[in-house]
């Protein structure tokens, strides 16, 4: 479920990139985002404040709204969060936050769903093609959410490190991080 979560997140990226970060501003979510923030606000209150600075922003990198140029650092930033051991748990949270409302959220839509009366193949195929696309949004206004909340977090405890960590051939060392992350 890891590699899979993995996966979607950076297909996410890839597919979505920038441009999601703008599409969740009419926020077709307005009764998740509560949700989320809450999330996020637990997740890093709880879990990700309890790790040194250079783990908690290997995962501010994770949450990046990425154009095309930077998926290569994107992967080489999930590899290295799944190689290292002491964050197994702080992901697994992760996942579980996210996966918990966006059950939720394919819930409420598969009721919906099965409430029309007209359920043809080709209205099932048409609502997995949205369902899919929505699921996708969703998950751009998690980094969204998440990237701020988790920004904010670092920088006031330590706002010179909030550089970027990765590029495409991976772990920068911090001596040669110069270019800072931007502000949400």
């Amino acid at each position: 479920m890891k590699k899979y979560l993995c996966s979607l997140l950076l297909t996410t990226t890839v597919i979505f990139g920038a441009p999601a970060a703008s599409a969740t501003k009419s926020n077709p979510f307005a009764g998740l985002t509560r949700m989320i923030e809450a999330s996020a606000e637990e997740w890093i209150n709880e879990v990700v404040s309890n790790l040194d600075t250079s783990k908690q922003l290997m995962y501010l990198n994770l949450f990046i709204q990425p154009s095309l140029s930077s998926v290569e650092a994107t992967m080489k930033c999930i590899q290295e969060i799944q190689a290292d051991a002491s964050l197994a748990k702080v992901s697994e949270q992760l996942e579980q936050s996210m996966q918990k409302i966006i059950i939720l959220y394919m819930t409420h839509l598969q009721k919906k769903f099965e409430s029309l009366k007209n359920n043809t193949i080709k209205n099932q195929q048409a609502f997995s093609q949205k369902l899919e696309k929505k699921i996708f949004e969703l998950i751009a206004l998690f980094y969204n959410v998440y990237y701020t909340r988790l920004y904010k977090h670092i920088e006031k405890e330590n706002a010179a490190a909030l550089q970027y960590m990765f590029d495409e051939n991976g772990l920068i060392p911090a001596e040669k991080r110069t270019k800072a992350l931007p502000k949400p």
